[in-house]
């Protein structure tokens, strides 16, 4: 019974993750939230980098723990999307933690996370939001919606903020 009952409680914590039930993690995807970063400089930096060269800032809030969160870590360096962030981004990723970490970073930005992560804000050279895709957006990011976020990130390009 005691070995039935441990088999059962591993396979659930595997299973549920931020009180919602989850695919499990796969743990072949690289963890590509820092945390031990500084956001804040992270942030300062693109900034400074983006006012350079003209390029806008994309912001990505997530967390290791989450799989949708390393699912679009790996759009993001693959495929059609990898070229558009390369060509017109600078890329900068929030950790959240466990929603414990730099959400004073997301509160600045209307709280993207609110509806679940990963959320993506694009912001242009001066730091000014010009849009975001919320966690609601990108619930389905590890089935590979590649051409979704491609569409939005190539939609603010050329972008201004009103």
């Amino acid at each position: 019974m005691k070995k039935t009952l441990a088999a059962l409680l591993l396979f659930t914590s595997t299973w549920v993750g931020a009180g919602t039930l989850q695919v499990p993690l796969d743990k072949t995807k690289p963890f590509p939230y820092n945390e031990q970063a500084d956001a804040k400089a992270d942030l300062r930096a693109v900034q400074t980098a983006a006012r350079v060269d003209g390029k806008k800032v994309l912001v990505v809030f997530g967390a290791n723990w989450c799989p949708d969160c390393r699912g679009l870590s790996q759009e993001l360096v693959s495929g059609e999307t990898a070229k558009i962030v390369a060509s017109s981004y600078h890329v900068v990723k929030i950790n959240l933690g466990r929603w414990d970490k730099n959400l004073d970073i997301a509160d600045i930005y209307g709280k993207p996370q609110a509806k679940g992560i990963p959320a993506l804000v694009v912001l242009d050279q001066e730091g000014v939001l010009l849009k975001t895709m919320d966690g609601e957006a990108l619930d389905k990011v590890r089935e590979g919606h590649d051409a979704d976020i491609a569409k939005f990130l190539k939609e603010q390009v050329n972008k201004k903020a009103s």
